[in-house]
């Protein structure tokens, strides 16, 4: 016969109560409607597209060669923008307004994917702006804008 102890038994049920409540919970937050963009419960009409986040977005000027064909503009930045929803297709950029005004250039060698959600972009531009405001769809959306801060140094 095995001896089992009361304290090995107390063990057990320490690590099976959390569990339980965990499991107990799961059902509910499944059904839990979303309220982010880009996120909703599909057929409850109010999911909304999705969005470039700007806390999470930003721009980098980067110089001389780097791992873009041809190397990197001299005037070029590196633009990183990240999506609300990470199935979303990569923001199609129509337009780049430096914070001094003056226009940038999407280059056409990308975007590349970095990780879900998240799309890389070289931006040539003549200026070291504190920010870039684009404008943007996704998908089959509308046009939408974004405010970006971007650094004078590359750090990626």
């Amino acid at each position: 016969m095995t001896h089992v102890s009361r304290r090995h038994l107390a063990k057990g049920a320490a690590w099976t109560i959390p569990a339980v409540a965990i499991a107990a919970s799961a059902p509910s937050l499944a059904a839990s409607p979303s309220n982010g963009p880009g996120e909703g419960t599909p057929g409850d009409g109010g999911s909304q597209p999705p969005v470039v986040v700007e806390g999470s977005s930003f721009a980098e000027k980067c110089q001389g060669n780097a791992e873009v064909p041809g190397g990197w503009p001299k005037q070029g930045y590196r633009m990183e923008l990240t999506v609300s929803s990470p199935d979303a297709p990569a923001p199609k950029v129509l337009s780049v307004v430096l914070g001094n005004g003056s226009t940038g250039t999407v280059l056409d060698v990308g975007p590349v994917q970095l990780r879900p959600g998240v799309w890389e972009y070289v931006v040539q531009a003549a200026s070291s702006p504190s920010s870039l405001t684009i404008t943007y769809t996704i998908g089959d959306g509308t046009t939408q804008s974004a405010t970006i801060p971007a650094s004078p140094h590359c750090n990626g």
